[in-house]
């Protein structure tokens, strides 16, 4: 907008100044704010090179123990491993030089971190660890498919040049590890046709994996493959054995090339036949002489060894006595009677001829097939290219494989054992499950009837468990405020919530709430000087106060019981009060600890949280009782200007009682006496552990503000996770399994008993107000009290008022039968306040709310 012809032109130019000034300015600020955040930026990044040097100095650090750990034990026999963890340590070293070169050199600096990688490291540099974790990796997993051939594998040169790429982008701490990795410990051999290729495979995976094992015990090594020719060059032998043990079912499972070494006969007990009947012996069969070392070389190969010295000599090598070799074991069992078939797992012995007397055994036995291969490992031996085994070792494997038919099976398998019995030709128990599988596994169609019938159940259990809830917000679903709540329609859904959804909450709440209240210095000083914290008085009291917040919170604030238990609560607090020892605040406290404690376990433990329809009615109910407790509410943030419905003043009232809890709980010893008069005296008769673990488990149920006030201690880490791991099984539970109650779980006995007054159930180990009848004295309740060191209803006569309690003389002795006129003036009061149908709502129902102070009449 242009200024008026007869606008002053200095006031124009004074303008135009002012607004160079304004643009010169927030130039500045443009500028000093770049530069701040230019700043930043680089010190973050000089901070996070810093701790990567830092992390670099740890990690060389490690590498040198591990070198020299590597260097004790496997120095000597994986000189390789020594090799690469030294170059990986000159990497880390010169890591932080180059970095001090790239700062001098700013351009080489950028130029290096534009295309420094892993791929720039010579391999030369970590061929040697390549090599390594190549023929660990391989040594880790030594029995593969059968299917996979040495043609379709990476050899070591490839292996290492991919580990250059892509397995040295991981840590260094991975790359360790798969160096080293456990052996594990895979089978094949029960995929083999025949017995002798199945026992002959079996044991060449159990020699590979001594072999490769590089924590194997070297005697073992030695003593196995002592007659292994190319043994002692373990690289070359290395290729050749992992081929050997991967090998295709169709190929052969010895290596041509190599002789076999019949010591002791092995090969020669139970030959092969050919067409015309005559015996066939393993080929390249010969004499171990020179590979001993000690042997005479003599004039020829001899099939059986008939020198005596000869056979002394093998003896002192550990080669003396009989062999077989894996041929000569199959034609030993099938000598003895075993049935042996190619999917035999317990194959029967027709004739069990063994050195036990034969009456031992009966005439017909199964061997535990997998239990003989594994007992013949222990004393295994490579024969130069064929496993071998003694005679001895054989027979001793046989004996205890052997097993009894008649040996008494409980359970469905028993029918089966005892069909084997009578079906003598049935060698598999494979195949006497494949005939009568019908008494091991259901049919398909009764497992999908089981699926559907399941699933049924789980739909049926999410319906009905969240009808309840459905039901609560119904009246407010279609934009009904909560304003509106009426003081009818809040108990009806607290009466709900307590009896139907969350009985298990609202009983934990209360105690809870109880006990919170001793850790409030000017209360646990009040209950000392009064004589109700000692071993005596303390459980009626405790179970005084329960009945009256049951009678209050479970009964309409019109009825009779409720005026009469608010109205008993008002005349013993009321001398109290009026000599201020107890303050409003403690009472506005108390008032909010207990609708705080039901809403914190309902979101802790059970199986849902609460709605806000559901609180809004928790904050109308605990409004209106702190009316008629005469407890005023000047302390909430929103007093003066009104609460806009029941979330509201609950939500400030938790958090109001929260902050008072941090500013006045400290531990006192008046605290600490009446947790041990509440607590530590009513579990006088258990043990101490179990003292201490009731200890815990209160103190898991509080913060960290009322658990030091308290005194009480925090369970450890084991049995905190055991608790909430408690908890969310149950909530899982009722969730998704549990049906939702079906009825109602009454906090207080709705009718008088025969004297006219109320009974109470047990809740502590004292029977106060229990009627004694044959169930509550001698029932399996009764006798675990006992058992507990509590009392029975009747015990000591009228001593826990077995009679009952009446709600206008409930309280301690000396307020007995005292109040009867301030209580019935109290409940005058208070049935006028029911007048008020709606607390949060100006109108409801043509009747406008009377405007009340809280607790000033």
């Amino acid at each position: 907008m242009l200024p008026p012809l007869n606008y002053p032109r200095y006031v124009i130019f004074k303008r135009e100044l002012e607004h160079e000034k304004d643009r010169r300015n927030q130039i500045r600020r443009a500028q000093k704010t770049y530069r701040l955040k230019k700043e930043a930026c680089i010190n973050k990044s000089q901070q996070r090179v810093t701790e990567l040097e830092h992390k670099l100095a740890r990690v060389e650090e490690s590498l040198k123990e591990y070198r020299y750990m590597l260097q004790c034990d496997l120095g000597d026999t994986h000189p390789e491993l020594l090799k690469g963890c030294d170059r990986i340590v000159e990497l880390l070293a010169t890591a932080p030089e180059n970095r001090h070169q790239n700062e001098n050199d700013p351009q080489k600096s950028h130029q290096n971190s534009s295309h420094e990688s892993f791929n720039d490291i010579p391999s030369d540099s970590l061929s040697s660890v390549g090599t390594t974790i190549s023929n660990q990796a391989i040594a880790n997993y030594p029995s593969r498919e059968p299917s996979a051939t040495a043609e379709g594998q990476l050899g070591t040169r490839d292996l290492t040049e991919q580990q250059i790429n892509t397995e040295l982008t991981k840590s260094i701490s991975e790359l360790i590890h798969q160096s080293i990795g456990n052996i594990v410990n895979y089978s094949y051999s029960s995929l083999e046709s025949s017995f002798t290729r199945r026992l002959k495979r079996s044991s060449l995976e159990h020699a590979f994996q001594i072999f490769s094992d590089p924590h194997s015990n070297p005697h073992e090594v030695f003593r196995l493959f002592r007659l292994v020719p190319c043994f002692r060059d373990r690289e070359k032998m290395y290729p050749y054995f992992r081929d050997l043990v991967t090998s295709d079912r169709d190929h052969s499972l010895e290596i041509s090339a190599l002789p076999f070494y019949t010591v002791g006969g092995a090969g020669t007990h139970y030959p092969d036949t050919n067409g015309d009947g005559a015996p066939v012996y393993p080929r390249n069969m010969r004499i171990p002489r020179r590979i001993l070392g000690i042997l005479r070389n003599g004039d020829g190969d001899q099939t059986t060894p008939t020198d005596e010295s000869r056979q002394n000599q093998l003896q002192l090598c550990g080669f003396g006595g009989e062999w077989f070799d894996c041929r000569d074991v199959e034609g030993y069992l099938r000598q003895r009677g075993v049935q042996i078939d190619e999917s035999c797992v317990f194959p029967t012995v027709k004739h069990a001829q063994s050195d036990v007397a034969r009456s031992e055994y009966p005439e017909n036995c199964v061997l535990d097939l997998e239990g003989f291969i594994e007992g013949l490992r222990f004393g295994l031996a490579i024969l130069g290219r064929a496993p071998g085994f003694r005679r001895s070792d054989v027979e001793s494997a046989f004996e205890a494989a052997l097993k009894h038919r008649h040996i008494p099976i409980i359970g469905p398998e028993a029918k089966i054992f005892q069909k084997l019995q009578n079906r003598n030709d049935l060698c598999s128990l494979g195949e006497m499950l494949d005939t009568d599988s019908s008494m091991w596994k259901p049919s398909v169609n009764q497992i999908s009837i089981a699926v559907a019938v399941f699933m049924g159940y789980l739909i049926l259990v999410r319906r009905l468990r969240y009808k309840r809830m459905v039901e609560i917000q119904a009246p407010f679903a279609h934009g009904r405020e909560l304003s509106t709540m009426t003081t009818e329609e809040a108990y009806g859904i607290i009466s709900r919530l307590q009896e139907l959804e969350f009985p298990y909450a609202f009983g934990k709440a209360r105690k809870i709430a109880l006990l919170k209240a001793g850790g409030i210095p000017t209360m646990s000083k009040l209950f000392a000087v009064t004589g109700q914290n000692n071993k005596r008085n303390s459980g009626k009291r405790a179970v005084d106060t329960e009945i009256l917040l049951r009678e209050a919170q479970s009964k309409p604030r019109d009825s009779d019981r409720y005026m009469r238990a608010v109205a008993r609560m008002n005349y013993l607090h009321a001398r109290y009060r009026k000599a201020n020892k107890i303050t409003d605040d403690d009472l506005l406290h108390t008032l909010g600890d207990g609708l705080f404690e039901i809403v914190n376990v309902i979101s802790r433990e059970e199986w849902r949280e609460l709605t806000d329809v559901e609180t809004c009615a928790l904050g109308v109910f605990h409004k209106n009782l702190g009316e008629d407790l005469g407890i005023p509410f000047h302390n909430l943030p929103s007093c003066q200007e009104g609460w806009e419905n029941g979330s509201h003043f609950a939500a400030e009232l938790q958090d109001w009682t929260l902050q008072y809890e941090k500013e006045v709980a400290k531990p006192t010893a008046t605290n600490d006496q009446y947790v041990r008069v509440y607590v530590d005296s009513a579990l006088s008769s258990f043990p101490v552990f179990a003292r201490t673990a009731v200890r815990q488990m209160l103190g898991a149920n509080l913060d960290d503000v009322m658990r030091s006030s308290l005194q009480l201690e925090s369970p450890g880490p084991i049995f905190s996770a055991l608790l909430v791991s408690i908890q969310e099984l149950r909530k899982l539970f009722l969730r998704h399994l549990a049906l939702p109650r079906c009825g109602a779980v009454k906090p207080v006995n709705e009718t008088p008993n025969s004297t006219g007054l109320y009974s109470f159930g047990r809740k502590t180990l004292q029977p106060w107000y229990m009627e004694p009848t044959f169930l509550s004295s001698w029932g399996p309740g009764a006798m675990l009290v006992r058992a507990l060191g509590g009392k029975v209803p009747g015990s000591r006569g009228d001593r826990y008022h077995p009679q009952g309690y009446d709600l206008m003389s409930i309280g301690p002795e000396p307020q007995k039968e005292k109040g009867a006129e301030e209580m019935v003036s109290d409940m005058e009061i208070i049935r006028a306040r029911t007048m008020t149908s709606c607390p949060f709502s100006q109108a409801k129902y043509g009747f406008m709310q009377q405007s009340v102070l809280s607790g000033r009449e």
